[in-house]
């Protein structure tokens, strides 16, 4: 792999993989993909013919289903000539996955279908490339956001009596701890075509929180919650703008086709030149299924994930939970048809405003939000691999590349330090296109609280 420089940045000769030219899919595009999805299943005869309380429910839980997973519902993957690659890398690693969190100690030969040398260049490849054009490669979004305000107790009932229309279910929404402590009571609005906007309060107090995904929500949906919320205001509504304060935003990028553990990335440094502290989340003495990089309880931080091992616990939740026998059926029909289903790693900013101590919180300014921190992350490429031993290998595995460190020995550490201090391993990030796509995320959110458009009669809820 050749990499030359052009006007002071990196490019990298590479071919771009069909793969990632079908599954091309940022947030801006995120209602044209749900308008082909609710086509093929949103607007299924035999499924619209469910009534009653669960079936609505359903309904409803299916839609943001979609939306969040719309990549393992896209039948396109399948005609990618890169598909049995990725299918055969996803199978590899979660067969290592469970070999894993059995009691057995792994040993080098367990790695070595998963780490072959042509699964690795293949990697290579693909993430070089998504690193060096994110605009085209990378999937960018926003994933929770929030916002707090005070407002008196007769304006919200006027806002909830806004959105108690067609289309949106209003229901008691159970919090967690946190919330419940702090404000007390809690109403979420469901939406048919995907989005749940939560919304605390204090009963006497006056204030609020709202809180809503973007990765579930459609943007019409948005629009439609803050067009309600505007009629209810009417006049008050500027004198709310004003005064509201975004409290967070979880802006993220998706690296398809990734397993998490090869997904060799941490933060190399932090603003104020403190040492990053660095944890994940393991389950049964496996390997991590979350990495946290900054201090999750106190600061903003990054975390990264795996995306495909969260669909997979939440088709296993609904296939084999608690609800009615006719919901998990229903729910097992809909995750039949998840017909692209492979490894995407996640990395998400979670930004807290109010411990980043950010002037830039209002309404007014949240495009000038710092924190997002993307510049400081750094890749290396996974053929690194084939140098660390079998040891470092399984510490890797379980316990994140980005919290490593901690966990190995003096001697480990410095002989990785040597590995990744090869420049062929060292990875350009074009981190200002990827800030740029979460600023315009940011802004176009931005433009429908302050000016929401009032839909169309027609437009489907």
């Amino acid at each position: 792999m050749r990499a030359e420089k052009n006007n002071g940045c990196k490019v990298v000769n590479t071919r771009i993989h069909t793969i990632t030219t079908l599954l091309q899919d940022t947030l801006l595009q995120h209602d044209l993909l749900n308008d082909h999805l609710y086509t093929e299943l949103l607007n299924n005869q035999t499924l619209d013919k469910i009534c009653g309380p669960e079936g609505l429910r359903f309904k409803y839980e299916r839609a943001s289903v979609l939306n969040k997973y719309h990549n393992y519902f896209w039948t396109g993957a399948q005609h990618s000539m890169d598909w049995q690659m990725l299918k055969s890398i996803q199978e590899h690693y979660l067969l290592l996955r469970k070999k894993a969190e059995s009691d057995t100690k792994l040993i080098s030969s367990d790695f070595d279908n998963l780490l072959s040398e042509d699964n690795l260049m293949y990697l290579h490849q693909n993430i070089t490339s998504a690193l060096v054009n994110p605009e085209l490669e990378v999937e960018t979004g926003i994933d929770e956001f929030e916002i707090s305000f005070i407002i008196p107790s007769i304006w919200r009932e006027s806002i909830f009596n806004e959105l108690c229309c067609d289309g949106v279910i209003k229901e008691r929404h159970y919090t967690n701890e946190g919330y419940d402590r702090r404000y007390g009571s809690s109403t979420q609005f469901q939406y048919r075509t995907g989005g749940i906007f939560v919304f605390h309060y204090m009963a006497t107090q006056g204030d609020c929180l709202v809180s809503f995904r973007l990765s579930q929500t459609p943007w019409r949906n948005i629009r439609h919650f803050f067009n309600c919320f505007k009629q209810g205001l009417d006049r008050n509504y500027q004198e709310f703008l004003d005064h509201a304060k975004v409290t967070r935003v979880d802006p993220y990028m998706l690296i398809k086709g990734y397993p998490l553990p090869l997904l060799l990335v941490l933060e190399d440094y932090t603003p104020n030149g403190e040492a990053i502290s660095t944890s994940c989340y393991r389950e049964n003495e496996g390997f991590a299924r979350s990495i946290y990089s900054g201090d999750r309880f106190k600061s903003s931080h990054f975390i990264f994930y795996d995306m495909l091992l969260k669909f997979l616990e939440l088709k296993k939740g609904y296939i084999k939970g608690k609800k009615p026998i006719k919901t998990r059926q229903r729910f097992k029909k809909l995750f039949d048809k998840a017909c692209s289903v492979f490894c995407i790693s996640k990395i998400e900013r979670r930004i807290h405003t109010h411990k980043n101590g950010s002037k830039n919180n209002s309404i007014n300014d949240i495009n000038k939000l710092n924190g997002h921190g993307f510049e400081r992350l750094k890749f290396f490429s996974p053929l690194a691999l084939l140098e660390v031993s079998h040891s470092i290998r399984v510490k890797i595995f379980e316990h994140g590349f980005a919290n490593v460190a901690d966990e190995l020995l003096p001697k480990q550490r410095e002989s990785l330090r040597k590995i990744l201090a090869k420049p062929q391993y060292q990875l350009y990030f074009d981190h200002k296109t990827v800030m740029q796509q979460h600023i315009n995320n940011v802004e176009k959110l931005q433009r429908i609280i302050k000016c929401p458009d009032i839909l169309p009669n027609n437009i489907k809820l």
